[in-house]
């Protein structure tokens, strides 16, 4: 139980967090998690790895997560563009609206979020597969906060009414913005080919071990 100091020290954090400079640090963490958003799911992938014990019905649940988090990252970059998968750092040459953009603001975070705990399924363990979203959001949480600074700066007032009609995270049923340009798939295959082979590769491994073709690495 949490005793009156840790409180107050919660408290002081909070104070900071919330003063001018304190809006420096998180913008901060929030440019450092961006750079790093592609190696900060490895550990729990990893982690998975070692501790999975899979069967063919959750191996085969998890799958179909990470294929649908795969097929919605594609969809999104047709509307964001290529760049965005390789930039290291928060910038748009024009505001995303259409496609999955037009039913949630997020939509190559929650591809994310879907393939990373489609994989944790995959693995067999329920306690890793329920802490998977909450660190989840625990992570991404400074980089969607500093994004949306950054296109409330640069975009302005279109970007205030796409915030104010279009969810961060949970997706409206019907889109927004009906039709918008979008990028050839062959046009943005290419800067998620490494992700999609890294995926084939660890769902490889884990319908290995499901099937009984490879040993458990854990065990």
């Amino acid at each position: 139980m949490n005793g009156p100091r840790d409180d107050q020290g919660a408290l002081a954090v909070r104070r900071v967090l919330d003063e001018p400079g304190g809006a420096r640090v998180r913008g901060r963490i929030g440019e450092w998690a961006f750079a790093a958003r592609s190696l900060l799911p490895i550990p729990f992938v990893a982690l998975g790895l070692a501790l999975a014990d899979p069967t063919p019905a959750v191996f085969l649940a998890g799958s179909g997560l990470a294929a649908l988090g795969a097929a919605l990252r594609l969809a999104a970059l047709r509307h964001s563009g290529p760049k965005t998968r390789s930039t290291g750092k928060v910038r748009a040459d024009g505001l995303a609206v259409g496609g999955p953009y037009a039913h949630l603001r997020n939509p190559l975070y929650a591809g994310n979020l879907l393939c990373v705990l489609g994989l944790l399924v995959a693995t067999g363990s329920a306690w890793l597969a329920a802490l998977g979203p909450p660190a989840f959001f625990l992570v991404y949480g400074p980089i969607v906060a500093t994004e949306e600074r950054y296109l409330g700066e640069r975009f302005g007032e279109p970007y205030r009414e796409f915030m104010a009609h279009v969810p961060r995270w949970l997706p409206r049923r019907t889109p927004w913005v009906r039709r918008a340009a979008s990028h050839a798939l062959l046009e943005v295959l290419p800067g998620e080919a490494s992700s999609l082979l890294a995926l084939e590769l660890i769902l490889g491994l884990l319908g290995a071990q499901a099937l009984g073709w490879v040993p458990v690495l854990g065990g």
